[in-house]
């Protein structure tokens, strides 16, 4: 099963996710939820744009399962619950 995380741009008053495979970043599914969630936040930016929020899935990327809600990328918090349209 992967762990992904998918990063997210914000869009007037929400946060979109933008098409390609760019925002997407296949994280070790050996480590814990925290130590993943902190790679998520330092893989932002590296060798891609910067994204203002990401959330973590597991599963496929046809049928991804979330994990986390929407986090900010700079502070951990949450944004707001993942919704069936985020993905």
């Amino acid at each position: 099963m992967k762990i992904f995380a998918v990063y997210f741009e914000k869009s007037g008053d929400d946060y979109r996710h933008p098409l390609g495979d760019r925002s997407v970043v296949i994280l070790d599914g050996r480590k814990t939820l925290g130590n993943q969630i902190a790679d998520a936040m330092s893989e932002n930016g590296h060798c891609r744009p910067k994204y203002d929020a990401f959330a973590i899935y597991k599963g496929t990327f046809l049928k991804p399962i979330p994990v986390t809600d929407l986090m900010d990328c700079k502070t951990c918090s949450v944004i707001r619950k993942i919704t069936a349209e985020d993905f």
